[in-house]
């Protein structure tokens, strides 16, 4: 049967469908079991049982359906939707998100084969954000027999990452079943308000292809932010993600596991210039963490900081678990508080007139576990010329020999904490003559992380 109609107002039923429009043209062919419509409207409400509900004003829709027997309860499945659709000003909710996605406009194709998106604006929550590109392999992925694949571009003035992960966060760890999860969270008390990690989904292969002005994550800024992110199969990866923060322009290469909500796994590669390291420390709380020196630094520096680790729920650090490479390269940077430095100064016969600050540094540390390794490096210090090295770990217990090898020949052990120094005269360590050779530890605990993370995707590719 074929018809054709224009109306002021239609409603209609049809199991767990709604269907309500105006002002609108309908062009239908019902051919059982299947359907054909095209619809023309200035207004559209449409409601699929407790799983979709769609208001929109203007509307154009190419629209066909065949019913499976085979759909189970599923109703893409059931019905095995195709559509074209092209509208403006919608307002969807979906039984999966808390928050409603408002569409000023989108325009895509619809198959259990391919979502097409050519063009789209989106407001989620406090995010606004353009995607267009395809997602692919949908009915499959219903059946539990493969998995959603794609590749989108997300253009966006305003992201919030931490209001977008947690809507988009999975139910369980990759590694939990659900009587796992249902266990871990019952461990916890009543009263506690901490909120919940984000877990990876599984069972998707997505790439990001990601231009952002300004995006919020935990309690930092960061602007100018573009690069790959990918989520393949309870694996997050982002790929050389470039951004601008307070602290610095950084470039991040980073790989984050969920495989249990209380035992996440963290690779991450960070390249800064121009980093504020007071700013660095309070962007990044657990490099604070990692290496608590850098607290006593002030200025600007180039970092480069590669490191794994596996965190609790809340990522906090599980000391045991670290282990990475650090390097930093600066100008004029205060290396330690006035008082330790005045201490050690008197030891080394500093003239009153030296300030606690160098005029370069270069140096490499490696962690591992409770540890930090600074290798011996020089630095100039006025008309001083100053070696040091030493480990520091992460009680803020340290051990360091600094001499002093020019204009004099002066060696001091500085052990202890910052609030209980140990300061004594010592055998110099480091030659006269001594030249720091640079172990480039950083750029082999970086190229090991790329590695691991090239592995791990190529693992989790199903033939």
């Amino acid at each position: 049967m074929d018809a054709q109609l224009s109306f002021e107002q239609l409603s209609g039923y049809y199991a767990d469908i709604q269907l309500d429009v105006a002002q609108s043209a309908l062009a239908a062919e019902l051919h059982a079991p299947s359907l054909k419509a095209s619809i023309q409207s200035q207004s559209l409400y449409a409601k699929m049982g407790t799983q979709l509900e769609v208001k929109t004003q203007k509307i154009g829709i190419q629209a066909s359906a065949r019913h499976s027997t085979r759909g189970g309860d599923n109703l893409l499945l059931k019905w095995r939707p195709k559509l074209s659709v092209d509208l403006n000003q919608a307002e969807v909710a979906i039984a999966d998100l808390e928050e409603k996605v408002i569409i000023p406009e989108i325009d895509f194709s619809y198959s259990n084969k391919d979502f097409h998106i050519e063009k789209s604006k989106i407001i989620l929550g406090k995010s606004d954000f353009e995607l267009t590109g395809d997602v692919t392999n949908i009915g499959r992925w219903l059946r539990e027999k493969g998995d959603l694949t794609g590749e989108l571009n997300f253009v966006s003035n305003h992201t919030d990452a931490n209001e977008l992960l947690s809507l988009l966060s999975a139910k369980q760890g990759s590694e939990e079943t659900a009587k796992v999860e249902t266990e871990t969270k019952t461990e916890k008390t009543t009263d506690t308000n901490e909120a919940e990690p984000f877990l990876v989904p599984t069972r998707v292969d997505l790439t990001l292809n990601t231009k952002i002005k300004k995006a919020q994550f935990m309690d930092q800024t960061a602007t100018n932010l573009g690069g790959k992110i990918y989520i393949k199969d309870g694996i997050l990866v982002l790929e050389e993600v470039g951004f601008i923060c307070n602290a610095a322009k950084l470039q991040l290469t980073a790989m984050y596991r969920t495989p249990r909500r209380n035992h996440i796994y963290l690779g991450f590669d960070y390249h800064m210039l121009d980093v504020n390291i007071q700013e660095l420390v309070n962007m990044i709380p657990q490099i604070d963490s990692m290496m608590p020196m850098l607290r006593s630094f002030k200025g600007a520096a180039e970092f480069h900081l590669a490191a794994e680790t596996y965190t609790n729920a809340q990522y906090q650090i599980k000391p045991s678990t670290i282990r990475g490479a650090a390097s930093i390269f600066g100008k004029d940077l205060v290396v330690m508080d006035n008082e330790t430095f005045s201490a050690i100064s008197k030891l080394l016969m500093f003239s009153k007139k030296t300030e606690n600050k160098v005029d370069s540094i270069s140096a490499e540390m490696t962690l591992y576990k409770k540890e930090i390794d600074v290798y011996p490096f020089c630095v100039s210090m006025d008309n001083y010329m100053v070696a040091l090295g030493g480990r520091h770990n992460l009680d803020m217990t340290f051990n360091y020999d600094i001499n002093v090898l020019s204009p004099i020949y002066l060696g001091v052990n500085v052990s202890g904490n910052l609030d209980d120094l140990d300061i004594k005269l010592a055998p110099c360590r480091f030659a006269k003559d001594f030249k720091p050779l640079f172990r480039r530890k950083v750029d082999t605990q970086s190229a090991e992380l790329r590695n691991m993370i090239r592995e791990s995707m190529r693992k989790n590719v199903k033939l």
